[in-house]
């Protein structure tokens, strides 16, 4: 075997293991950017969610509660006078 035998296959080597190392590099910057992206998405939309719910359920008591204290005082009222309602 000549000394361009060796040559060859250690450019060939070196070569393989750049790209190898690159192409990894790669693969992980994109998987991991990905991920990244996804897991943000999902709390977004999650928190999104929550605080929605939650402000729904909070308007949803006090409108109730209004309505209730109100229609409790006309009756108190019109039962007080004794106007019919």
């Amino acid at each position: 075997m000549t000394d361009r035998f060796f040559v060859e296959t250690a450019i060939y080597r070196v070569s393989l293991t750049a790209i190898y190392r690159v192409s990894l590099t790669a693969i992980y910057r994109v998987s991991l950017t990905a991920i990244y992206r996804v897991s943000l998405t999902a709390i977004y939309r999650v928190s999104l969610t929550a605080i929605y719910r939650v402000s729904l359920t909070a308007i949803y008591r006090v409108s109730l509660t209004a309505i209730y204290r109100v229609s409790l005082t006309n009756m108190q009222k019109d039962a007080g006078t004794g106007e019919s309602i």
